[in-house]
């Protein structure tokens, strides 16, 4: 798994070794923030994002940022 964070509609992407809390006082435009990992699933590649809370606005929006993220790599 590796880390993301979502800001001004763009991903930033880390290794699963990244500390976020060193950009703790760095939050405008941070829209969103978690882990994703890149499965093969059927012949093609595609992106899961997972978070620890289990609402249905953090469910819709790891739809988002799975479609943000697999757009940024060229994966559909």
């Amino acid at each position: 798994m590796n880390k993301y964070i979502i800001t001004y509609g763009r991903p930033i992407l880390f290794s699963a070794d990244f500390k976020f809390n060193g950009l703790n006082h760095e939050t405008d435009g941070i829209e969103s923030a978690g882990l994703f990992i890149i499965l093969h699933d059927m012949e093609k590649l595609k992106i899961l994002c997972v978070d620890e809370k289990a609402s249905k606005t953090v469910s819709e929006r790891l739809d988002l940022d799975e479609k943000i993220i697999g757009d940024f790599l060229g994966i559909h």
